[in-house]
């Protein structure tokens, strides 16, 4: 099964748009992100996703089946895999109770040959913005945007995960 390694970052959103100028010159998709996730089976958490991506003029909506398990912080075994759109709306009717559906657009960037990806949420965590970025090795150099204020880094701290800001608890 692949390995997943990814680093997280909270960031501060800015008050102006202008302040994400850097950010659009190196823009290369916006993502608009619905993810449900599956009642569990076996210790692993599994989620269906709605991705509608691209440009207006040129949009394209996706479907994927993701299930994770997690071997330490930042680092996942990662099963995805593409599905229809019905197989996606059968999966949604095995939502798990606990979870709420989580709303977020993406925005995948370049900034100095690394691919960030700026998830800004919406609905019940409006004005939670994660930075993340996916490595080759636990120990690559992360060269972070200067234009973009961030907090600090979360990639341990389990509240961030996608999983645990989805909880209803």
């Amino acid at each position: 099964m692949p390995i997943e390694i990814e680093k997280k970052y909270l960031v501060e959103l800015p008050k102006k748009w202008q302040e994400l100028n850097d950010l659009f010159d190196g823009l290369i998709d916006i993502k608009r992100i619905t993810q449900v996730y599956l009642i569990p089976e076996g210790g692993s958490s599994a989620r269906v996703r709605k991705t509608v991506e691209g440009f207006a003029d040129n949009l394209k909506t996706i479907y994927h089946f993701n299930k994770k398990t997690h071997i330490s912080p930042g680092v996942n075994e990662e099963e995805e895999f593409e599905i229809s759109e019905r197989e996606y709306n059968e999966m949604i009717e095995f939502k798990h109770d606990d979870q709420r559906k989580l709303n977020k657009v993406r925005y995948v960037f370049d900034y100095h040959d690394q691919i960030f990806e700026l998830d800004i949420f919406s609905g019940p965590l409006v004005g939670l913005a994660i930075l993340e970025i996916e490595l080759k090795n636990e120990d690559d150099v992360v060269e972070l945007p200067p234009f973009l204020n961030i907090s600090k880094e979360v990639t341990k701290e389990k509240k961030y995960s996608n999983f645990e800001l989805a909880s209803k608890k």
